[in-house]
Order: C-alpha cells, then structure tokens, then sequence
C-alpha cells in the first residue's frame, strides 16, 4: 500500500469512526501519515487506532466534538502522540496513584506504599498517559 492510498485509508477512517469532515480528516490523514517529513506507516497506524477507539469513548464520536476537543486538534494538528495518550488514559483502568515507570524500585516503594499496606495488597498506579502497573505488596519493613 503507497502512501497516497495510506492516507486515503486513513481519511476514510476518520470520516467513519470519529465523525471528522472530509476537509479536516484529509488534512489531519496527510499531517498523521508523516513524520519528520517522511511517510509514516507507524504514525499513519497509530491514528488509526486512536479512530478505531472512539466506540469506546464516552459519547463516542460526540466525544471529539466536546471533551476530546484537545485531542481532537492534536490530531488535526498532526499530533497524534498526544491525542493517544488522551484517550489510552481516558479509557485505561482507574489508577488513583501516579507513578513514573523510570522511577528505581526504591524510590517507587517509598512514593507508592500506603500506609498501612498489608503484605498481598494490591493496588494500580498509571502515568497520565494510559500506563498501567499493578503494584503488590510482597514485604513491609517496619519503621
């Protein structure tokens, strides 16, 4: 598949799952499908998906036009990453404590342990950016 019919494709897409227009859905399919100014199948694939997502989105492609509107001119503005990250977070399971994945193992434990953690506790942490990780208690040391 050439990079003209990527971006017809991707166009497509975006008329049909996200409710963009004609106009917008083929500027944002020709910004998505490149990057560093050369064609992109990655980035092309990876708008898709955030398209592909908008049935899950609450409103569905309501969505776009209201809360998602950030993400929505990420998209038109060729920044798919962000628009991704807004709807991975949005869609990923609750994660009511924030973490860095980069973080050393001792740092994550003295910002992630709650107190009173019990040994086999588990509890879920995410990064702002639709990461998860599933953090279980396995020792506590007393202080």
């Amino acid at each position: 598949m050439g990079e003209m019919a990527v971006e017809r494709w991707l166009g497509r897409l975006l008329v049909e799952e996200a409710g963009f227009t004609l106009e917008e859905a083929s500027a944002a399919a020709k910004a998505n499908a490149r990057f560093l100014d050369r064609f992109s199948l990655v980035s092309a694939i990876s708008t898709a998906v955030v398209a592909r997502a908008t049935p899950r989105l609450p409103g569905g492609r309501e969505w776009w036009m209201k809360q998602g509107e950030r993400a929505r001119h990420a998209v038109l503005d060729g920044n798919v990453g962000e628009a991704e990250a807004q709807v991975a977070e949005l869609l990923a399971e609750s994660a009511p404590d924030e973490w860095d994945p980069n973080w050393p193992e001792d740092k994550r434990s003295l910002a992630l342990l709650r107190e009173g953690a019990n040994v086999g506790d588990e509890f879920v942490v995410g990064n702002g950016e639709g990461m998860r990780g599933r953090i279980r208690v396995e020792d506590v040391m007393a202080s």
